[in-house]
C-alpha cells in the first residue's frame, strides 16, 4: 500500500470523498490509498477504496486520475518523498500528479463500530477544506453506506445533516410507466418514502407557510402533492444533532428521500486505580470502571469516580466531548481506609465485630474507613474474657497491626500427695512443674495427675477439680502403682473360627492355650508417653491420657515390649534386625498377644458365655464403633474375665502373620504362620460398623502400616 511505503500515518477514521460538485466539475482529483487501522485488513481498506473510487467515476462530476498513473508517478519519487510525515506529503503528491485536490481515506475499527473517513485537501492552498465520516456495525455496513459519504462531501446540508432523493422511476409520459407512476403523473402527486441514517427517528414534515402535515418515524412512505416542504427530524436519544431542510417536491412518480443525522456524541472510556468504582455525572450512575461509551453525548460534563464502599476518595474530572472525539480518563483514587490486622499472640481461636457487627475470625486483617472505630474479639474459649479497642488511626492508608493475648478466668490450686512426696505435677496432660506446688488455672474443669518413684516402683495419682474464677483450692492425691492392671487367663481349650464368618474365620478347629495374663485395658497413651517419650496419637481422633493409643505400626508395638520390659527390669522378649523379628518364648517380659490368646481371652477364656463379642451378644454393650474418634478405656462393660474393649474402640496388633484361612485339626499354643506379608490385628474399632467387632472377625496389614484406629494390649507370661 502507498500509505506503508511513504509513511504516512492518516489518524482519522473512515473514507474520503470529493467536495461539492461544484468544486470537482471538471476538476482532477487523487484518491490515495486508504490507512487501515483498528484490525481492519489492508485487503478490506482497499476494497473500500475501489468502491469508494468507482463511485465518484459513476456520478460524472470530475475526472479522477486513475490508480495505475498515480503509484507509477508515486514510485518514480519516492527518495524525494522519503519521511514525509503529514498533509504536505499529500500536497506534493497532488502537485506531481497535477490534481485539483488529493483525498485522504482511513479505515479503523473500534470495538464492534466500524468508522470511514474521508478528509479533502485543496493542493493550491494546502489546506484540508472538508472531513466527513460514516459508522456501521460491519465492513459490509460501510459498503452500503459509501454513496451517502459522497453526497456529504460533495453538498452543502442544512444544519444537522443533510438530505437527498433519488428518483426510482421516470415521469410518467403515459407510456410503459407503472399504475402508481402513471397514478402519480395524472393527478401531479408522488410518492416519497423517507429514509433515515440512524433509523427509526421522529420527523415532523410541515408545508412552506409552517403548518404541520404529518409527523411519525421513519421509515414511512408519503403521497405528497408537488410543492415545497419543511422536513424535521431528531433521534430520541439526542445523540444526534437535530434536522431541518426544505423538501423539494417537483416531479411526479415514486421517490426515496434520506435523512442523514449528523452525530453530537463521542466515545468515552474511563478506567481507575483501583477499578471497580462507580462512574457518576450530576448524580447518575452510569457504570463501573473500566467504563465504555461509544455514543456519549457531546457537551460539558464533571465525572465523578467513586468508592461505593467509602474506602477511597472520590475523584472529579472534567470533561468536554465534542462530536467523533475520542476521550480516555483516568481516576487515581487516594484511600480513605486504614489496613487493620489483628492478631493474637497465643494464637487462640476467636470471634471480630466491628461496630457490633460480626465480620470474621482470628487471625484477622481488613481495609476499615479511616475513622474511630470499635473492635470487639471474642473468644471461643469461655474461660477467657472479650478484648475490646478502639482503633483511632492517624492517616488514610495507614497499615495498623494489634497484637494482644486473651486475659483468661482463673483460680489457683494446691497439690500434695498421700503418702506426702514430692513427683511431677501435670494438669490435663501439661507438665506443671513439681508438687507439692500451687499453679493458677482456667476456671473449669481440670484432669490432675502427679508421679513419682517410691522405692524404685513408678507411682501415680490422679484426680479431678472444677475451679471457679478467684478460687483457691487443695487437693490431696493418693499415690498408686503405675502400670496397668493384668488379667490371669487360666488355659484351657476352644473352638477357635466362625462357620459363619468369613472365609478367613474358617475351618473352625481345636486349639489349647496355656496359662497367661493379658492387659485388663488397650495400651493408653499416657503408658506409651511414659515409655516413648511422645504420643503418635491423631490430634482429631481423641487425645488424652487414659485414651488407647493409636496411629502406631507392628513394629512400634514390638519396640514398645522392649522398652517397656527392659524399664520394669525383665527380659526383652524381642530380638529385633531390621524388618526381621523373632520371639524368645522363654523370656519373661511384654509381648503382643498370639491371635489364638486374643481369641481365648476375648470369648471370656473358660468363663465363656459363648457371647458374639467380647462380654455380650448386644454390641452396644461392649463395642464402641460407627463413630467420629475413640473412647477412653473401660468405658464399656468387661467381658466374662474383667476385661475392656476386647470389641470396638481400636484394632489391636497381634503376633502372628496373617494367613487367608485356618489350618484345620488341633492345635497348642499355636504362633501362627513362619512367614507372610501382613500382621493380624483383632477386635473392631471405632470408625467401623459392629460386625468387625465380633470376637472371631480378622484384619490384618503390613507391619509399618497404622492408622488412627490402630492400636495394642500387652501380655506377660504366667510365671513373670
Amino acid at each position: 500500500m502507498f500509505n506503508n511505503r511513504i509513511g504516512i500515518k492518516i489518524i482519522l477514521i473512515s473514507i474520503l470523498f470529493f467536495l461539492s460538485l461544484s468544486v470537482f466539475s471538471q476538476e482532477m482529483v487523487s484518491v490515495l490509498d486508504f490507512n487501515a487501522e483498528g484490525g481492519i485488513s489492508e485487503y478490506e481498506a482497499s476494497t473500500l477504496r475501489s468502491l469508494f473510487e468507482t463511485e465518484l467515476i459513476g456520478s460524472g462530476r470530475y475526472t479522477v486520475i486513475e490508480k495505475a498513473q498515480q503509484d507509477q508517478v508515486i514510485n518514480a519519487q519516492m527518495d524525494t518523498l522519503k519521511g514525509c510525515v503529514d498533509d504536505a506529503c499529500a500536497v506534493e503528491i497532488g502537485e506531481l500528479l497535477s490534481a485539483d485536490r488529493i483525498l485522504l481515506g482511513s479505515v479503523a475499527r473500534i470495538g464492534s463500530l466500524h468508522i470511514l473517513t474521508v478528509k479533502i485537501i485543496d493542493i493550491q492552498t494546502s489546506r484540508s477544506e472538508k472531513a466527513e465520516s460514516i459508522r456501521a456495525d460491519s465492513i459490509e455496513g460501510l459498503i452500503e453506506k459509501i454513496s451517502i459519504l459522497v453526497d456529504l462531501l460533495t453538498e452543502d446540508g442544512e444544519s444537522g445533516g443533510t438530505g437527498r432523493i433519488i428518483y426510482e422511476d421516470e415521469p410518467s409520459d403515459g407510456g410503459t410507466s407503472s399504475d402508481s407512476s402513471q397514478s402519480s403523473a395524472e393527478t401531479g402527486r408522488a410518492y416519497v418514502v423517507l429514509k433515515s441514517t440512524p433509523e427509526n427517528i421522529t420527523f415532523t414534515l410541515k408545508t412552506a407557510s409552517g403548518e404541520e402535515l404529518k409527523r411519525g418515524r421513519t421509515p414511512q412512505s408519503l403521497p405528497l402533492g408537488l410543492a415545497t416542504y419543511v422536513l424535521e427530524a431528531r433521534d430520541d436519544e439526542g445523540l444526534y444533532i437535530p434536522f431541518s431542510e426544505n423538501l423539494v417536491v417537483n416531479r411526479s412518480g415514486r421517490m426515496t428521500y434520506e435523512i442523514r443525522l449528523e452525530p453530537d456524541f463521542g466515545n468515552l472510556s474511563v478506567t481507575s486505580t483501583p477499578s471497580g468504582m462507580q462512574v457518576l455525572s450530576g448524580g447518575i450512575m452510569l457504570g463501573t470502571t473500566p467504563y465504555r461509551n461509544d455514543s456519549f453525548k457531546s457537551g460539558s460534563y464533571n465525572i465523578v469516580v467513586k468508592d461505593p464502599d467509602g474506602l477511597y476518595i472520590s475523584h472529579s474530572l472534567s470533561l468536554t466531548m465534542a462530536p467523533g472525539e475520542l476521550k480516555s480518563l483516568n481516576a487515581i483514587l487516594d484511600p480513605n481506609f486504614v489496613e487493620l490486622s489483628v492478631r493474637e499472640t497465643n494464637n487462640l481461636p476467636g470471634k471480630i465485630y466491628v461496630e457490633g457487627v460480626y465480620d470474621g475470625e482470628l487471625p484477622w486483617s481488613e481495609n476499615i474507613p479511616f475513622r474511630d472505630v470499635s473492635i470487639k474479639v471474642v473468644p471461643d474459649d469461655s474461660r477467657y474474657y472479650p478484648y475490646e479497642v478502639t482503633i483511632q488511626p492517624r492517616s488514610g492508608g495507614e497499615s495498623i497491626i494489634k497484637d494482644f493475648a486473651f486475659t483468661g478466668k482463673c483460680g489457683f490450686l494446691i497439690v500434695e500427695s498421700e503418702p506426702f512426696t514430692e513427683g511431677e505435677l501435670f494438669v490435663d496432660g501439661i507438665n506443671m512443674g513439681i508438687f507439692p506446688n500451687m499453679v493458677e488455672l482456667f476456671t473449669g474443669s481440670h484432669e490432675v495427675e502427679i508421679k513419682t518413684e517410691v522405692e524404685g516402683t513408678s507411682m501415680v495419682g490422679k484426680g479431678q477439680v472444677v475451679i471457679s474464677e478467684g478460687e483457691e483450692i487443695m487437693l490431696t492425691l493418693t499415690l498408686e502403682n503405675a502400670m496397668p492392671p493384668f488379667i490371669f487367663v487360666d488355659g484351657g481349650t476352644f473352638q477357635m473360627g466362625s462357620t459363619s464368618g468369613d472365609s478367613d474365620e474358617k475351618p473352625v478347629h481345636s486349639v489349647t492355650v496355656g496359662d497367661f495374663m493379658i492387659g485388663q485395658y488397650e495400651v493408653t497413651q499416657k503408658l506409651y508417653r511414659d515409655v516413648v517419650g511422645s504420643n503418635p496419637s491423631d490430634i482429631n481422633r481423641g487425645i488424652g491420657d487414659n485414651y488407647p493409643v493409636n496411629m502406631v505400626s507392628w513394629n512400634d508395638a514390638i519396640s514398645f515390649c522392649n522398652k517397656l520390659s527392659e524399664r520394669e527390669g525383665f527380659e526383652p522378649v524381642y530380638r529385633i534386625n531390621g524388618s526381621n523379628v523373632t520371639c524368645d518364648w522363654s523370656k519373661n517380659g511384654y509381648r503382643l498377644p498370639t491371635e489364638a490368646e486374643w481369641e481365648f481371652a476375648a470369648r471370656g477364656g473358660n468363663d465363656s458365655q459363648g457371647y458374639t463379642y467380647a462380654g455380650s451378644s448386644s454390641s452396644y454393650i461392649v463395642a464402641w464403633f460407627s463413630g467420629i474418634e475413640t473412647h477412653p478405656v473401660g468405658g464399656k462393660s468387661a467381658n466374662e474375665l474383667g476385661i475392656y474393649d476386647m470389641s470396638g474402640n481400636v484394632w489391636e496388633w497381634c503376633w502372628d502373620w496373617r494367613g487367608r484361612r485356618y489350618e484345620s485339626g488341633s492345635q497348642r499354643d499355636p504362633h501362627g504362620a513362619s512367614s507372610g506379608s501382613q500382621r493380624v490385628f483383632r477386635g473392631g474399632g471405632w470408625f467401623d460398623s459392629y460386625t468387625y467387632s465380633r470376637s472371631t472377625n480378622r484384619g490384618g496389614d503390613v507391619p509399618r502400616s497404622r492408622g488412627y484406629d490402630l492400636g495394642f494390649r500387652l501380655v506377660l507370661p504366667s510365671f513373670q
